[in-house]
């Protein structure tokens, strides 16, 4: 299975990753969301509001 990983680099700008996943391992249910929900503070991070000093140690995360 193809698993997309959705990472901020930065301000406004989000890039998808894809990364290769084993499912054939026992009894494991997968669940894939139709929805990504952003929290107020990574919100921030998105919208530039958070100071350089602290988007250049913090960016690119995952979302």
């Amino acid at each position: 299975m193809i698993n997309q990983i959705y990472q901020l680099i930065k301000p406004k700008f989000i890039n998808v990753k894809y990364n290769e996943e084993n499912i054939n391992d026992g009894d494991k249910i997968i669940i894939r969301p139709n929805y990504m929900a952003l929290c107020h503070a990574d919100q921030r991070y998105y919208q530039g509001k958070r100071d350089p000093k602290v988007l250049a140690k913090k960016l690119p995360m995952a979302l």
